[in-house]
């Protein structure tokens, strides 16, 4: 997306000549597009536009290197500058480009989720605060995680802990989590989806595990990272809304070249079961995040071949497809012999490519 541009906003007729090095993919929450471009001066500015005609809504004064993630969320922006001389700028600001006042030594540090913000002392202290610049939580913690449905992790003596956004601890800081772990789409964060939370824990012998925690704090799923010799065990999405979570055994097969089975496992209150054993090779559309099932069904593989399990993880398709997608509209997309069908969800053929 680097170079000069413009856009045509079909719905108005509206149509922009190129002029902007860069607009950001992510648009903000009220209709904001942030842009960026070179004056003749050779000097780079940044503001933000509307997205329905294009025209600058807000300038951002600071003329430094924007870092990414200053979209609106709330009402509110997390605007983060790094100066000429290395320095930062940093400042809440709201949709007519008012900066919001924090208590002096009070500095926002995210952006807004779910009515609350990250704050810091400046020396890698933090606590949680209102966008209004109410103070909830001093800056206590090592770090505060962005708010999820309710809840906010923190860290605090190399342990994770969690509170409720009134800033009361539901769990003290005791987790002994393992720092290096990366949630799914890549980075260090713990958060709540439909109803629990992932983390992956280690204890005083480096033994890593897996734990699935609800909104009280309570650990509803715990198991151990090696559950065999040249095995180890991990989840491979986040929580369903129906409860199950696919999980997968991943085998060493001496260091030569490692594989991986997939099984489902269901959550149900304060307990769990083992849905199936790993008995899956592939789950399309798996790639580190959430999965949906879609109209009741969903596409797996099982010994190369595709068809479609239910949610209690019965074969309703049985497999056949060398290749399947999600229903929609009562209709699925499958593939044999480089051939593609429509089925319906009784698995008849409907329409076949000849």
């Amino acid at each position: 997306m680097i170079g000069p541009m413009g856009w045509l906003y079909k719905n108005s007729g509206f149509f922009q000549e190129p002029k902007y090095a860069y607009l950001w993919d992510n648009l903000t929450d009220c209709g904001l597009i942030l842009a960026e471009w070179r004056e003749e001066s050779g000097e780079y500015r940044d503001a933000y536009l509307r997205r329905d005609t294009g025209e600058i809504a807000l300038m951002l004064e600071e003329q430094g290197e924007l870092y990414p993630g200053a979209e609106f969320s709330e009402g509110y922006a997390f605007v983060r500058f790094e100066m000429d001389d290395y320095s930062f700028v940093e400042y809440l600001m709201d949709q007519n480009g008012n900066k919001v006042a924090f208590p002096s030594g009070i500095f926002p540090n995210g952006s807004v989720n779910e009515g609350v913000l990250r704050i810091s002392d400046g020396n890698e202290k933090f606590g949680l605060a209102q966008p209004d610049g109410t103070v909830i939580v001093l800056p206590q913690y090592e770090y505060v995680e962005d708010a999820s449905e309710g809840r906010a992790f923190f860290y605090q003596d190399e342990k994770l802990g969690m509170m409720d956004l009134k800033g009361n601890v539901i769990l003290p800081a005791s987790l002994d989590y393992d720092p290096g772990w990366d949630y799914f789409g890549g980075g260090e964060q713990h958060f709540f989806h439909n109803g629990y939370a992932l983390a992956k824990l280690h204890d005083e012998n480096n033994v890593r595990s897996w734990v699935i925690l609800d909104r009280e704090g309570e650990t509803v799923f715990l198991y151990p990272n090696e559950p065999k010799e040249n095995e180890w065990f991990a989840p491979c999405a986040y929580v369903m809304e129906s409860g199950l979570v696919w999980y997968r055994i991943v085998s060493d097969n001496d260091g030569k070249e490692s594989s991986a089975l997939y099984g489902l496992l269901r959550l149900a209150g304060n307990g769990w079961a083992f849905l199936t054993e790993p008995i899956f090779d592939d789950i399309p559309n798996s790639d580190y995040g959430e999965i949906v099932i879609h109209e009741g069904l969903m596409p797996v593989s099982q010994n190369k071949q595709y068809g479609y399990i239910n949610e209690q993880a019965v074969w309703v398709i049985p497999p056949k497809w060398d290749h399947a997608w999600d229903f929609e509209d009562g209709l699925a997309l499958v593939e044999k012999e480089g051939l593609l069908a429509y089925i319906d969800h009784a698995g008849t053929v409907i329409w076949q490519e000849k």
